[in-house]
């Protein structure tokens, strides 16, 4: 079974009222990467801080989506990595894709994960994708 991180952007994202929701357009697209996480087509990986923003930047769950979604957190189908940092030889690998050291947290809950895919919105850690698979063999995916 494949892993899967989710960068809080997408997550916030995709609380939104499901009447927005479109075949094909970006809510569509989020919330059916966290209504895979609910039927376990993967498992989330998640650290601490990611925890911490995710509740920090959703305090209202605004679609049963996103409430199944916090369900799956905790639940035996995801995994809740101890690191929320890299180590300094990992950091240095990171920043060496230009991956931003704020969004470190993102990679270290991917580490030991497997065919981990990040999910992200930001187009400065899309554009490190193939550095960060090279490195890490971790998969950076835009949403």
């Amino acid at each position: 079974m494949n892993d899967a991180v989710f960068d809080t952007t997408v997550v916030a994202f995709a609380n939104s009222d499901l009447s927005a929701r479109k075949p094909g357009n970006s809510l569509d697209t989020r919330l059916r990467l966290l209504e895979g996480t609910v039927r376990r087509d993967f498992r989330i990986r998640y650290n601490a801080k990611l925890l911490k923003e995710y509740e920090q930047h959703v305090r209202e769950h605004r679609n049963d989506v996103i409430e199944l979604f916090f369900g799956a957190l905790d639940s035996k189908g995801a995994i809740l990595v101890k690191k929320n940092s890299l180590s300094r030889q990992e950091f240095n690998l990171a920043r060496n894709q230009r991956w931003p050291s704020h969004d470190q947290h993102l990679i270290a809950a991917a580490l030991g994960g497997t065919q981990t895919h990040i999910y992200v919105t930001e187009r400065a850690l899309v554009s490190c994708a193939a550095g960060i698979y090279r490195v890490f063999r971790i998969r950076v995916r835009a949403v």
